[in-house]
């Protein structure tokens, strides 16, 4: 069966262009789900003079996390503005309150990303800590942001 040159442009684009309308899709999600959560207007200052970006609902339990969680659902365009790219290494600490003792799972997610117990047991202990890592390994820990309780950037003010 031959196709006809139109016909293999119109299926070649529309098979190129199609991963591009989903990103445009979720980015339009985004942008109506939490009106002015990702855009740059939203930014506001933080009582010690740092930059504080809006959290989504989804992540409204979290502080610093749950503004990295955000910038990282808004696209790649406000996760740079907020810390430079997910490739960006991060050394202001990082704690978290987890809700309860972590299963097998997330303790050694926890310990990848460079997270270490500060109570008791890695088995028991709902109460991590981290002094150096990265914002891709932090990123990791999104996907488990509803057993957390609430967490805290150690050195950011």
């Amino acid at each position: 069966m031959k196709i006809s040159t139109p016909l293999f442009i119109a299926i070649f684009i529309s098979a190129f262009m199609l991963p591009f309308q989903v990103f445009a899709a979720q980015d339009a999600f985004l942008g109506n789900a939490y009106p002015n959560v990702c855009v740059g207007a939203s930014i506001e200052r933080e009582e010690i003079g740092g930059t504080r970006f809006p959290i989504a609902p989804k992540y409204k339990h979290l502080n610093w996390l749950g503004q990295l969680f955000t910038a990282d659902d808004c696209g790649e365009a406000r996760l740079n503005a907020f810390f430079t790219g997910e490739n960006a290494p991060y050394g202001l600490g990082s704690t978290v309150w987890l809700k309860k003792k972590p299963d097998q799972q997330l303790r050694r997610l926890l310990k990848v990303i460079g997270y270490s117990p500060k109570e008791g047991d890695e088995k028991v202990s709902t109460y991590w800590s981290l002094d150096k890592t990265s914002v891709y390994k932090l990123l990791l820990l999104k996907a488990y942001s509803s057993k957390i309780k609430q967490d805290d950037c150690v050195s950011c003010g």
